[in-house]
């Protein structure tokens, strides 16, 4: 998170597919060194600034320092609609054991 504007960092992961690697784009709230992490990934047709409310709550109540992922899954926000939409992105990528998350319903209404 850039401190001086309370704004998310716009990041890149490299995730595999059968096709080949793709980016994804995600948001970053917090501490981008803090070892709790947690990870809001949105609904089929969403993108994740969807969890920027959210994210700053989560930083501004936290008792430690934290970090909060909001990936754009792939043809969504700031991520290529290189391969079909969908949850392409896998959390073994960014390199954390456990990741709490917070996320939407991809089922229809």
């Amino acid at each position: 998170m850039n401190t001086q504007t309370g704004q998310p960092s716009l990041e890149f992961v490299s995730c595999p597919h059968p096709e080949g690697q793709h980016r994804m784009a995600y948001w970053r709230w917090g501490d981008a060194q803090a070892r709790h992490v947690v990870v809001c990934v949105h609904g089929l047709t969403r993108q994740g600034r969807d969890f920027d409310r959210l994210a700053q709550a989560l930083i501004e109540k936290s008792p430690h320092p934290l970090q909060v992922i909001c990936p754009d899954v792939v043809g969504r926000g700031q991520s290529p609609a290189k391969f079909p939409v969908g949850h392409g992105g896998r959390a073994a990528s960014w390199r954390w054991p456990c990741l709490p998350s917070a996320g939407q319903s991809l089922a229809r209404e």
